[in-house]
């Protein structure tokens, strides 16, 4: 998606289930992989969309157990950046989920491209390993 033209892909995704929900799938695994770098605060809010995006139940979670699948929802360079309280992980995942309520799940994944839209790096082509590297030069 890196080459198609941002306002036609805008377009696209809201006429279209299906590319919106592949959009929304690369979105989520760059994000993973720490290929797209984001903030703290949008890496809780994009973990608590993806927590609902695969239907999980916050029913499920006593308080204090998000921790468990923060390494699943969350970036790898989060947790790397500072060590994170489970408490703090599971507070800020639930504020945003909590935040969320309101969101038809058929939407999710259009709120998910909403803030990736709003990412800098959005549709760059970096390659692994690139993201991580700060102030070298060569």
């Amino acid at each position: 998606n890196v080459f198609y033209p941002l306002s036609q892909e805008r377009i696209l995704i809201k006429r279209d289930y299906q590319a919106r929900y592949y959009l929304a799938s690369e979105g989520i695994f760059n994000i993973l992989s720490g290929r797209y770098p984001v903030e703290e605060e949008l890496a809780f809010l994009l973990g608590a969309i993806q927590f609902k995006l695969e239907e999980r139940n916050l029913e499920d979670y006593r308080q204090g157990t998000l921790l468990r699948i923060a390494e699943e929802i969350l970036p790898w360079d989060v947790f790397r950046r500072r060590k994170l309280s489970p408490i703090f992980l599971d507070k800020r995942i639930r504020f945003h989920l909590k935040s969320l309520e309101a969101t038809p799940p058929q939407l999710l994944d259009h709120v998910y491209m909403h803030q990736l839209y709003k990412q800098p790096c959005y549709r760059c082509a970096f390659f692994q390993g690139q993201t991580e590297v700060e102030g070298h030069r060569r």
